[in-house]
């Protein structure tokens, strides 16, 4: 499960830290019994809305799910949260 203050804590580094691969690793090492990944957020389904929004990156939240990773809204389910950096229109 996925609870506010933890979703908070985790947009709190990546505000400070920027979202990256390294900060990814980090927060697994911080929270192993917890998955996270780090992709682009053009990689997320447009249908889906971030569980938190900041400047520069979404978070979204991992379901649990038994083979693939599946993406949910459902805090209760959630078992991580995917980094989705948001890049700068150029």
């Amino acid at each position: 499960m996925i609870n506010d203050e933890l979703l908070g804590t985790v947009a709190g580094l990546v505000k400070e830290q920027g979202a990256s691969e390294q900060l990814v690793s980090a927060l697994r090492v911080r929270w192993p019994n917890l998955r996270f990944t780090y992709c682009s957020d053009d990689d997320m389904p447009p249908r889906l809305s971030p569980a938190l929004a900041g400047e520069g990156f979404n978070l979204y939240l991992i379901a649990n799910g038994d083979h693939c990773l599946a993406l949910t809204k459902d805090p209760a389910v959630a078992i991580g949260v995917v980094v989705a950096e948001v890049m700068a229109d150029e």
